[in-house]
């Protein structure tokens, strides 16, 4: 055996393998391109495309609602605080209360009752930005500052 035939088995063993490696890529691709199931790769990569558009058409809708769940719960109650008390040192016990409901916006209204004996009196003061428009008691205050610390 001369070495033009040696050379010639060597080259001729080295194209089999090549042509075995190219058959098996071939039939990978096949598989790829068609799919497991026999779709093609283009109708995969559309329905895909059209998840993903889904996906965020969905979002945009998500963060609109978002934005205006949040804006309703800035103006829903949030806060409250209850205060009892004892107005009349010398008679009673702690029947008379102030209560404070507030929402983030510091917007809200307090409450106060005075029981006596013989009476009970009910009073409702509007707040707004954290203001009341009337003169209020020590309890209110109470009650409207801790309502305002609870509101996070």
């Amino acid at each position: 055996m001369d070495i033009n035939t040696i050379l010639i088995i060597i080259l001729s063993f080295f194209v089999i393998i090549l042509f075995v490696w190219n058959i098996q890529t071939e039939k990978r691709l096949k598989t790829f391109w068609r799919g497991k199931s026999g779709a093609s790769l283009e109708n995969s990569m559309t329905s895909l495309i059209k998840n993903i558009e889904a996906l965020e058409d969905k979002e945009t809708e998500l963060k609109e609602r978002i934005v205006i769940l949040e804006d309703k719960i800035k103006q829903s109650i949030r806060g409250t605080d209850l205060i009892r008390f004892n107005p009349f040192k010398d008679a009673g016990s702690n029947q008379s209360f102030a209560v404070a409901f507030m929402n983030e916006e510091s917007d809200g209204i307090v409450f106060s009752s005075l029981y006596a004996r013989d009476r009970m009196s009910v009073f409702a003061k509007e707040v707004k930005s954290g203001i009341v428009g009337q003169d209020i008691t020590l309890e209110e205050k109470s009650a409207l500052d801790n309502a305002r610390k609870k509101i996070r």
